[in-house]
């Protein structure tokens, strides 16, 4: 008796610290949820009431910040493999279609051709992979064509780049004039 707390030893504390913190983190998970819910217009003591009865279903409270964060349910989301695949596909079939013109045309008109040809080749990806999550096709696609116009603008300009500063071209095929 009148052992001071410092005394003891700290195996003791363990139990009690990871209660604690467990507690801290359902409280957290609910203030975060009771955020969401108010956030979307429910008033603040209909949101508690939802919150206290979700609160004791972990999974529930688990899926539903899930969809409040990210903005996909649960059930939504398809199977990993399934999604793998898709991308993989679209990935193959996107970088294809840039290449199938100079298989045909010469270097100067297959650039042409490549250029109109790139933009659909990226917008269908884009799109699709917003489809598959429920997203607007528009927006998905627009992000997805402008992103990979960005990279070949990049590209192209290191390439430039590197041939006016080293003097050689990294393409094998001479591009210039």
């Amino acid at each position: 008796m009148g052992r001071v707390l410092t005394e003891r030893d700290p195996q003791e504390y363990a139990p009690m610290a990871s209660q604690f913190q467990l507690a801290g983190l359902q409280l957290r998970y609910r203030a975060e949820l009771l955020v969401a819910l108010i956030g979307c217009g429910m008033l603040r003591r209909d949101g508690v009431e939802v919150v206290r009865r979700v609160g004791r279903h972990p999974q529930l409270r688990t899926n539903l910040l899930g969809t409040f964060e990210v903005g996909l349910p649960p059930h939504s989301l398809g199977s990993p493999v399934r999604d793998a695949l898709v991308a993989g596909a679209a990935f193959i079939v996107g970088s294809v279609i840039p290449l199938l013109p100079f298989l045909v045309f010469q270097v100067q008109p297959s650039l042409i051709v490549t250029i109109i040809l790139a933009s659909p080749a990226l917008f269908v990806p884009g799109a699709l992979t917003t489809w598959l999550s429920e997203r607007r096709l528009l927006v998905g696609g627009l992000e997805v064509m402008l992103m990979g116009r960005t990279v070949s603008v990049i590209g192209y300009l290191l390439g430039r780049l590197a041939f006016t500063v080293f003097g050689f071209s990294l393409c094998p095929l001479r591009l210039d004039h």
